[in-house]
C-alpha cells in the first residue's frame, strides 16, 4: 500500500477532523538531540511494532505483571532481530506500583529490601533498566524509593554483573 493510500485509509476510519489554530503561538527551538519514541505496548502486534521501531518499551506493572515480562520480551526481541536491530537497542523501562510495608506480601509489597531484590532480579533477568513510580501518592514513598531502593538496586546489579 502506498503512503498516500495508507493516509487515506486512516482518514476514512478517523471521525475527528477538526484542527485548531492558536494565534501568536510559535514553534519552540529545534531539539538538540533526537526525541526517542517510547511505547507502552502489551498486545503482540504492538510489541512487534515496538521491537521494530521504538527506542524504548514502557509497560506498567498493574497491566503487565513481572511474570508476563519474559514472553513480551521474547516477542520484542524477535521483532527487533527480524528488523535488523539488536534486542538491546530497545530500552526496557517499567512503570511500577507498590507499597512499602513491614512484611512482604507480593510484588513490591513489603520493606525496601523486598523491593531491592525484586527490581534487581528484573534488571538482571528481563533487562529492565529504568523504573518509574506509578500512582504513588505520598512524598515519603518517593523519598524512600530514591534514598533506599534505587541505590541498593544499582549496587546489587553492579555486584552481580561484575562476577
Amino acid at each position: 500500500m502506498s503512503r498516500a493510500a495508507g493516509i487515506r485509509s486512516v482518514r476514512q476510519r478517523c471521525p475527528v477532523r477538526e484542527t485548531y489554530r492558536i494565534d501568536g503561538a510559535t514553534p519552540g527551538p529545534v531539539p538538540v538531540h533526537d526525541i526517542g519514541i517510547w511505547l507502552g505496548a502489551y498486545q503482540r502486534r504492538m510489541l512487534r511494532l515496538t521491537g521494530r521501531v521504538a527506542d524504548a518499551w514502557v509497560p506498567s506493572s498493574p497491566f503487565l505483571p513481572p511474570g508476563q515480562l519474559p514472553a513480551a520480551n521474547r516477542t520484542l526481541d524477535e521483532a527487533a532481530i527480524e528488523a535488523g536491530r539488536t534486542p538491546n537497542s530497545v530500552r526496557r523501562a517499567y512503570n511500577i506500583e507498590g507499597e512499602f510495608a513491614a512484611a512482604a506480601s507480593g510484588f513490591l509489597q513489603g520493606p525496601p529490601k523486598v523491593w531491592d531484590e525484586q527490581l534487581a532480579e528484573l534488571t538482571l533477568t528481563e533487562g529492565m533498566s529504568t523504573y518509574m513510580l506509578y500512582r504513588v501518592d505520598t512524598a515519603d514513598s518517593i523519598s524512600r524509593f530514591a534514598a533506599e531502593v534505587a541505590p541498593a538496586v544499582r549496587e546489587m546489579v553492579t555486584a552481580e554483573r561484575s562476577r
